[in-house]
């Protein structure tokens, strides 16, 4: 009969036990107080990973009430004489602080503390913070053609950048191009597809390094067939003064396949100074395929919209197709002309040489009549 007894004293005692280690799966209500894992780092949700902090301040942040003292341990251990203390700014939250973390998996045991030890819980976690390190390509956008000589604008960024880190800019086709700036322009790529990759070193350790990269398409093209032109281009008269009307003849060229629309515009510009007498730029015109357009300009020197004085004068023509052609080559035509004042005392002398013969013509009248 004692045996009994004693068989179910023992086998209430072990199911209690076990009833509580089932129950202490979440919330542990055992011996100490109550105590639950609140975050690891950032991550409050299961299961726990790391993405975007640096290593060196990954904690185990845990809940407690009315707690005295928490420990944690890399291993399971005897909280009574084993464990490292953590921090607790008051009875209900403590900071276990991990120190600095590699990339890999981890499991932590922690157990707390108010005059008796609350059962060792465990908690498994991922440090990933590695993988969020980025380098990309901002500009030029993938794919882009670009015509040879056509200066690009190279620009990046990087996420994550609490490392140190230095950058690269390399062409698989063109040996030797690159920059070792973030941000940069170049016009020197070759004719030809170029698979542009912008990498980002990153120190995260003495001697340890992550590379992270991003890569870009670039196809260089030549110089395609020219499209509009300016074939031809005369100023009338050839002696030019501050009162003299010009005019400007223009025939411009569609060397194309297809009907083009275009403006023209004018500017004239001291030679010397670079300042503008006068500008227009409202002729705009249609020119057939394969055909020419005759523009013409007649421009008073003398009106209040020229400001023009004696001197030299470059004439600009800038000839610009809808949308704007890869290929300008004959799209601007530039020709200098000089302007002379008008000088009042020439022309008093030939008036007075034309009146001479008068004159003398009138006095021979007079003395045949005589």
């Amino acid at each position: 009969m004692k045996k009994i007894f004693l068989f179910a004293v023992f086998f209430l005692f072990f199911s209690s036990v076990n009833a509580a280690e089932i129950e202490g799966k979440g919330e542990i209500p055992l011996k100490g107080p109550t105590v639950k894992l609140f975050s690891v780092g950032v991550d409050s949700t299961p299961p726990y990973s790391d993405k975007i902090n640096d290593g060196t301040k990954i904690t185990l942040n845990i809940l407690s009430d009315d707690g005295k003292k928490c420990k944690f341990s890399e291993i399971n251990f005897n909280p009574q004489t084993q464990g490292t203390d953590c921090n607790m700014p008051d009875s209900s939250r403590a900071t276990c602080e991990l120190g600095k973390l590699k990339d890999r998996e981890y499991e932590y045991y922690y157990s707390c503390n108010n005059d008796l030890w609350s059962p060792v819980r465990n908690v498994k976690f991922t440090i990933d913070f590695l993988s969020s390190l980025k380098a990309i390509v901002v500009s030029p956008e993938n794919r882009i053609e670009s015509v040879i000589g056509t200066e690009l604008n190279f620009e990046s960024r990087t996420e994550n950048n609490f490392f140190d880190y230095s950058v690269q800019w390399d062409s698989n086709n063109d040996f030797g191009w690159g920059g070792r700036k973030e941000n940069f322009s170049s016009s020197g790529l070759s004719i030809g597809d170029h698979n542009i990759a912008f990498r980002a070193v990153f120190e995260t350790g003495e001697r340890e390094y992550f590379v992270a990269e991003d890569y870009v398409l670039v196809m260089v093209v030549p110089i395609p067939a020219d499209v509009l032109g300016i074939s031809s281009f005369e100023i009338i008269p050839e002696n030019i003064n501050t009162e003299s009307t010009i005019e400007i003849n223009i025939a411009i060229i569609n060397s194309s396949s297809e009907k083009k629309d275009a403006n023209l515009s004018l500017e004239i510009i001291h030679a010397e100074t670079g300042i503008t007498a006068f500008s227009d730029s409202s002729k705009n015109f249609s020119i057939e395929a394969g055909s020419s357009e005759n523009v013409s300009y007649s421009i008073n020197l003398d009106s209040e919209l020229v400001i023009l004085q004696q001197g030299n004068y470059k004439i600009n023509l800038d000839v610009t197709e809808y949308p704007p052609e890869q290929n300008t080559a004959n799209n601007h035509k530039t020709k200098i002309i000089s302007v002379y004042e008008v000088n009042p005392f020439v022309e008093a002398s030939e008036t007075k040489i034309f009146l001479i013969p008068i004159v003398l013509f009138a006095i021979m009248l007079i003395l045949k009549k005589k």
